[in-house]
């Protein structure tokens, strides 16, 4: 699993970076997913600043979100 951010520096530019790089065995459960999102997130401190994920629309990632404080954007180019 990957998790990159997005955000604007103190310049007003955009930058992205990858946060997290996970091997993801575990079945991808809703379950399963919220979990390693969330342990992620808060093992690099940013759980409580993260306003928004985009993700698919898949049964599996919308589920997930249940248990998530991030709400939850579907992906443009997933939805097309």
């Amino acid at each position: 699993m990957c998790l990159t951010g997005h955000y604007i520096n103190s310049d007003s530019k955009l930058n992205s970076k990858v946060l997290s790089f996970t091997i993801f065995p575990e079945r991808h459960t809703s379950e399963n997913i919220s979990y390693t999102i969330k342990k992620q997130l808060k093992r690099l401190q940013v759980y409580e600043k993260t306003h928004a994920i985009t993700c698919d629309g898949a049964s599996n990632m919308r589920k997930s979100f249940n248990t998530l404080k991030p709400k939850r954007l579907q992906c443009l180019g997933h939805k097309l």
